[in-house]
Order: C-alpha cells, then structure tokens, then sequence
C-alpha cells in the first residue's frame, strides 16, 4: 500500500461491524483489522449492524466515511 499524504489520501472500501469502542465509532474486520472511523452522521440504526463503508484512507486506521450503508 501506498503511502497517504493529507493531499491525496487512497479511496478504500472496506466491510465490517459498525461499532461504538472507547466513546468513538469503529469498523472492526473479521480478521481483526480495525478502523477509526471520521463520521459526518452517525447512522444510529447501523451501530452493532454488518455494515459497508467507502471513503478515504488516512494512516493506516482512519477512515473519513463518505458512505456507510447495510452489508
């Protein structure tokens, strides 16, 4: 993988749990990856659900969610 710059961060597309964990939201992978995840709504309906999410990649665990919806 590439590494992101704020300039250009990577798109990435990614499935999981949507979670709360320590007062912020989380998509946790199956294999035991997890994501912070940057949220302008928070789709309360979604919280503990399988979810997809798609937006762009900064680091290697945040997420800035441009769109979240069932998986």
């Amino acid at each position: 993988m590439q590494q992101s710059t704020l300039d250009d961060p990577p798109t990435c597309q990614e499935t999981g749990l949507f979670v709360m964990k320590d007062y912020c939201y989380t998509l946790l992978r199956q294999d035991g990856t997890q994501f912070w995840l940057e949220l302008d709504r928070i789709p309360m309906d979604l919280v503990d659900r399988p979810v997809r999410i798609r937006g762009s990649l900064y680091d290697k665990n945040l997420i800035c969610v441009d769109m979240i919806a069932p998986a």
